[in-house]
């Protein structure tokens, strides 16, 4: 396993736009090495018989299809002005500047 130098989390901190102190720097390092070995015993686990699932919870998604009804359609167009400006149709809304 990589250990995280205190460069490569100053080249990180560079990206982010963060300034850290070298206390910082050694903190993070220290925590970011941590992080990985954690990650690199986890893919020793043997997961071959376990199957594959995209929530754990047993949740099913309970959505509507998103359709807007004639009636949402007709009563919405009447608030809207719509402008025809060269051959498009645009909608014309009021001026906040």
């Amino acid at each position: 396993m990589k250990k995280i130098s205190e460069e490569d989390v100053k080249r990180l901190a560079k990206l982010a736009n963060l300034k850290l102190s070298r206390g910082e720097l050694n903190t993070y390092s220290k925590q970011l090495t941590s992080i990985l070995e954690y990650v690199d015993q986890l893919n020793e686990v043997d997961t071959s018989n376990i199957p594959s699932t995209s929530s754990t919870a047993g949740l099913e998604n309970v959505s509507r299809h998103d359709e807007a009804s004639n009636k949402q359609k007709i009563k919405e167009l009447k608030h809207l002005k719509i402008v025809n400006k060269n051959g498009k149709n645009y909608f014309l809304v009021k001026r906040i500047l």
